[in-house]
């Protein structure tokens, strides 16, 4: 058995978009307080009575709901449509990203460019159930989907890798 792993996937903003999911965990929490917030903030408003309250501005419980929970759905827009006009835009789009990951780091073939870290350069990785995020930095990710592997052996391999090389967290 070698000690190398290998992996291969498009680089494309589809292929991406399950790792920049991942990548946005932390944000569906403060969507869905965001969401829960604004729902008992809009129920206290309709059975709050009205007679003794005086509301200058209206149903501003209402606004007070409303405002996080649009805030927090503009901003999931603007990153996803950052991301994928990013994608897009790489002269890699389109093109096969070959990675191969041994016991002393990754190397990362790009037509382009071609890079090799060792795991101290990755600051942490997230293993889920669709694949891993390695990060070389807090907000930069290389997404390594389960289908990037060319058999379920080679991906376990790699998981196991990333669990004793770098500082990690599991998802889902």
């Amino acid at each position: 058995m070698s000690e190398e792993i290998t992996a291969s996937m498009t680089f494309s903003a589809e292929g991406l978009m399950p790792g920049l999911r991942w990548h946005n965990h932390r944000f569906n929490r403060g969507l869905k307080v965001s969401a829960a917030i604004g729902l008992v903030m809009f129920v206290l408003f309709l059975l709050v009575p009205k007679d003794n309250v005086n509301l200058p501005l209206g149903p501003s419980p209402v606004w007070v709901a409303l405002v996080p929970l649009a805030l927090v759905l503009l901003m999931s827009w603007a990153i996803r449509s950052g991301f994928e006009r990013s994608v897009k835009s790489s002269s890699a789009n389109g093109k096969t990203v070959s990675y191969v990951i041994h016991p002393d780091g990754v190397k990362v073939n790009l037509p382009d460019s071609n890079a090799e870290n060792g795991w101290s350069h990755f600051v942490r990785s997230v293993i889920t159930p669709e694949g891993v995020l390695l990060y070389p930095q807090q907000l930069a990710f290389h997404w390594l989907p389960k289908t990037a592997f060319t058999s379920e052996a080679d991906y376990t391999r790699f998981v196991e890798l990333v669990t004793a090389k770098t500082k990690h967290s599991k998802l889902g």
